[in-house]
């Protein structure tokens, strides 16, 4: 007997309820006790029970009298809300035997279906199908409930497996159904069973690891017919028209509505040209689009091919001219850049909100074990015929069996796998409706938790459990590539993989690595050894290798790690960092894969690489630390030289600091950091020249203003520093000539070759330019400006900002503020800075370059901004103060407020404006600061790689950042013409 008690302890909220509801139904329980034990909603079964009762008392008729029946409803009607619905609409459904395993469900038509029914459904009727479909369609439903009631009622639900008996079943009952669909098919159009095509299952469908409801994957082939193979006339255009309508028929019979509701999506976009392409392909139509046309996507696909229904023959050439195409893939170009980007594009593909759901398509889901196993057949079974497997499953066996997994790793992504394909299999269950993400709805989650561990577990515990599965398998994708590689270069016996250095190179190469010899005795040089650090390093490769292996040029990366861990591979504080810091250890593989220049740096400064593990360190001190830090290391160094090497070193540590800050994501304010620390680097070394070398220059009141990108405070990271000098007005030429010297002694000096990075100061935006004086008064300033300036001398004051806040800087610079916006220009000055304009861009574009490319003074490019910009100011600054700055972006956001811009216009304007600011500061990062072409976007591949990842795009998307920034600058250009010359 059934107690109240009993029904609580299996999760009844409400026992008097259903007892009362199982009482109505008339349904005998005595004999259930098992089956409610492991019914996920009782409260359910008994509401289906009392439903029953009424519209159909003939099922709870037969549910008493056959008590293992009775059982296997209750199971299956307590978990899944869609059959409970079906049997109520289908009463007999229980009492129709299923179709005998043995013989399939082409026998059972042959057996139920009337004598002639193809004859009386002949015709014009495009539905003639329907009929014989319903039948067929009962018939696998039947099948399919009793897979359903075993998998329900299995006492270890998630084990691998029972997990792959289940998805056989079903993959062999979907077999089974497109068997009789093409039986129903040929019934109406190859009576004489004279057309040989074959169905391909594809996809899970091939793997033989079906869903319970999900898209079957099929492609259709034609294949000789027999006096064709006999040396006959090939195929007729009408023998291929006749398969293409029995293949509709098929996709009909499964696929279309009907009286009895479609079993799934039958799927064919896989075939060759997806949608577009023909239905039916002959087998020579197959290889010659495997000859000229397919992609490395397709061959990958083939992987699970399988002949599931109609001729065998056929299926089997079909196999035989596919192997040659699958098994040399993973050699053919752009193999590894492909397959990243379509697994880089499915993780980007499932939205926020479904994150904690998404069992297939996340990071850690099932596509991660997929894509392991799948491209370690690629690499391997072009030598290894053992691991061609369809099944993932078989196929993890026998990778592991044949060395290319460790065993462990293979077990823990075996029971993985099959655990998520379950939850997969009974969140689909649950309203049998095709989905790949756990149920939102807390009801239907706690019947899933339910059925698979009782009522022990709660749906936090699930949730806890799937994110530490997801880290688990995220890790075992990384340490199934490269653990076993690690093994072989490091000649250790690991867990028994057995990868020769020839196999180790192959797989490296299809990860992406372009020199594996090299990258072998990287590794190599990094895992042997019982040191502390090896025994660590062999630890971290797998994930580190895996990290490098996705930036931009892993073999730069895979050595510059190798060379990093050599100089400071001992510290302890390195070691903490790679090994407790995912975050940092995978900024540092994505800093060295992308910059030979970065890689240098770092070596140079290697306690940089703890900053990457914290925002707030990659953040630039200010300039009263560093002017502190610079002046005091100066004041140790034994002669000039070397003081001003020692602040050039700062500069340099802090420039490294800001690279790293940008290419980690942070963007905002680069210009402005590389401005400010150039100015502390220049006013030290200037003070600490005139301390050691030319006292007397203090009293002359020497000081600097900023002209150009550095007076706007929008440098890269190889940006010259425009600057003018001011002395007192006082100051004799013999004092101006010690100024003179002085000046020219600290361009020199820090310029000069060594460890830091170069400053290039630039002195020829001076009044008379070259054959100016070096250094002036300031009245000689106004004098000039007044008397003899040009108006482009004019339009570059714009940019003009003091440095260090001296009295001569500050008077100049309130001299440019009425000089530049006294009043609007003139139309002599307008059409001076408009000629000058195209005189520019007429010379200093250098000749050879595609002048679309250039960042800085192409059509649409920097130079048209800047000087749009500027004339702006120069025309609207009198009468607005908001103009009068020396930031191009400012003055952007001014003329928008003001309203001399629209918004339209702002938008285009400012964002290709900061596009190419950024074009400029990574095309140095990626490329190296003695690259010539600077702002020149690379022709070169892997520099435009590298430029383009770490713009956030893409390895395979580079061409993506080309049309966009063609594009902008395009729309920028034409806005351009149209305001700068009708400016009024």
């Amino acid at each position: 007997m059934i107690s109240d008690q009993d029904l609580r302890r299996w999760g009844v909220h409400q026992p008097e309820r259903v007892r009362a509801l199982l009482d109505e139904s008339g349904l005998l329980i005595e004999d259930l006790g098992h089956a409610l034990e492991k019914c996920a909603d009782i409260e359910q079964f008994a509401l289906v029970c009392a439903r029953a009762a009424d519209q159909c008392p003939q099922l709870i008729e037969a549910l008493n009298s056959d008590a293992e029946a009775a059982c296997r409803f209750a199971a299956v009607v307590g978990f899944s809300s869609w059959w409970g619905d079906y049997l109520l609409q289908h009463p007999d459904f229980l009492t129709m035997p299923p179709p005998p395993s043995g013989l399939g469900i082409v026998e059972y038509l042959r057996r139920v279906l009337p004598q002639g029914w193809e004859e009386d459904c002949a015709g014009e009727d495009s539905n003639a199908w329907s009929f014989a479909a319903c039948v067929m369609r009962s018939a696998y439903r039947r099948a399919l409930f009793e897979i359903v009631a075993d998998d329900l009622l299995s006492p270890d639900p998630c084990a691998p497996q029972h997990f792959q008996s289940v998805a056989r079943r079903i993959s062999d009952l979907a077999d089974a159904a497109l068997e009789a669909a093409l039986y129903i098919a040929q019934c109406l159009e190859d009576r004489c069973r004279q057309i040989p095509l074959c169905v391909i299952a594809m996809g899970k469908t091939g793997g033989q690891e079906l869903n319970y409801i999900s898209d079957v994957d099929v492609m259709y082939v034609l294949g000789d017919f027999p006096a064709q193979q006999n040396g006959g006339e090939p195929q007729s255009a009408e023998m291929l028209e006749r398969a293409t309508k029995m293949a509709n028929i098929i996709n009909a019979v499964c696929s279309s509505p009907a009286s009895e509701a479609p079993l799934w999506s039958l799927d064919a976009n896989l075939r060759p040209e997806g949608r577009d392409g023909a239905l039916v392909r002959t087998l020579d139509s197959f290889h010659s689009y495997w000859k000229r046309w397919a992609q490395n996507w397709e061959f990958q696909a083939l992987l699970k091919a399988r002949p599931c229904a109609g001729d065998q023959r056929t299926g089997e050439e079909f196999l035989r001219l596919a192997s040659p195409f699958i098994w040399e893939a993973s050699a053919r170009d752009g193999f590894v850049d492909e397959v990243r980007s379509m697994r880089l594009q499915v993780e980007r593909s499932v939205p926020e909100k479904n994150r904690d759901q998404e069992l297939k398509l996340g990071v850690g889901g099932l596509r991660d074990i997929e894509f392991s196993v799948q491209f370690l057949q690629l690499v391997h079974g072009r030598n290894d015929e053992r691991i061609r497997q369809a099944s993932t499953l078989d196929a993890l066996d026998a990778l592991s069996a044949e060395g290319y997994i460790a065993r462990s790793d293979a077990a823990s992504l075996r029971e993985s796998y099959a655990y998520l394909r379950t939850l997969e299999h009974r969140s689909q269950l649950l309203r049998m409706h095709r989905t790949h993400n756990l149920p939102h709805s807390q009801s239907q989650l706690e019947r899933l938790v339910r059925s698979l561990y009782g009522t022990d577990t709660s749906t936090h515990d699930l949730h806890e459990y799937l994110r530490s599965l997801r880290r688990q398998v995220r890790a075992l994708h990384h340490s199934v590539f490269f653990r076993p590689i690690i093994a072989a270069s490091a000649q250790a016996d690991d867990d028994l993989i057995r990868l020769d250095p020839q196999q180790a190179m192959e797989r490296l190469r299809a990860l992406g690595y372009l020199d594996p010899r090299s990258a072998m005795g990287h590794i190599q040089s990094l895992s042997t050894g019982t040191s502390r650090r090896a025994m660590i390093q062999r630890h971290l490769l797998p994930v580190l290798l895996s990290w490098i292996a996705d930036g931009a040029n892993p073999d730069m990366g895979l050595l510059n790690f190798r060379v990093l861990s050599e100089e400071i591979g001992d510290s302890h504080w390195y070691l903490a960092l790679l090994r407790d810091s995912d975050f940092a250890a995978s900024q540092l593989c994505r800093v060295l894969s992308a910059s030979e220049w970065l890689g240098a740096l770092l070596r140079l400064f290697p306690e940089a690489v703890s900053w990457l593990d914290s925002p707030e360190l990659l953040e630039t001190p200010s300039q009263e630390t560093l002017r502190g830090q610079m002046l005091a290391t100066a004041r140790r160094a034994a002669s000039t030289e070397d003081a001003v090497e020692k602040i050039r070193l700062i500069r340099t540590r802090e420039v490294l600091r800001i690279a790293l800050r940008e290419v980690t994501g942070n963007t905002s304010g680069i210009g402005e950091a590389l401005s400010s620390i150039a100015d502390v680097c220049l006013q030290s070394s200037l003070e600490t020249l005139i301390e050691r070398e030319a006292d007397e220059c203090g009293v002359l009141g020497l000081e600097l203003c900023a002209l150009g990108s550095y007076g706007a405070q929008e440098l890269t990271y190889t940006s010259d520093l425009d600057v003018i000098a001011i002395m007192n007005d006082e100051a004799s030429s013999e004092e101006a000539s010690v100024a003179h010297t002085l000046l020219t002694r600290l361009k020199q000096l820090l310029a000069r070759p060594s460890r830091a990075l170069a400053v290039a100061l630039d002195f020829n935006l001076r009044p008379e330019g070259k054959n100016g004086a070096l250094v002036r008064s300031c009245e000689s300033y106004i004098d000039y400006y007044q008397k003899w300036a040009q108006s482009w001398e004019k339009q570059m004051l714009v940019r003009l900002r003091p440095l260090a806040g001296g009295p001569n800087a500050h008077r100049l610079w309130e001299f440019v503020q009425e000089y530049c916006y006294s009043n609007a220009l003139s139309p002599t000055e307008k059409q001076e800075i408009q000629l000058m304009k195209v005189r520019v861009e007429r010379e200093r574009i250098p000749g050879g370059i595609d002048p679309r490319m250039h960042v800085k003074l192409g059509p649409g490019a920097l130079s048209d901004i800047q000087w749009l910009v500027e004339l702006f100011q120069l025309q609207w600054g009198y009468d607005d103060p908001s103009l009068r700055v020396a930031s191009t972006k400012r003055a952007l956001d001014a003329l928008c407020k003001d309203g001399h811009l629209s918004s339209q216009s702002y938008n285009l304007i400012e964002s290709t404006w900061t596009m190419a600011q950024r074009l400029r500061r990574l095309k140095v990062i990626a490329t190296g600061p003695s690259a010539s072409k600077n702002d020149v976007l690379p022709s070169n591949v892997d520099q435009l790689v590298a430029l383009a990842m770490l713009m956030g795009y893409s390895r395979e998307s580079r061409s993506q950042m080309i049309d966009q920034w063609l594009s902008a600058s395009r729309k920028v250009r034409t806005l351009f013409e149209k305001l700068f010359w009708d400016i009024t």
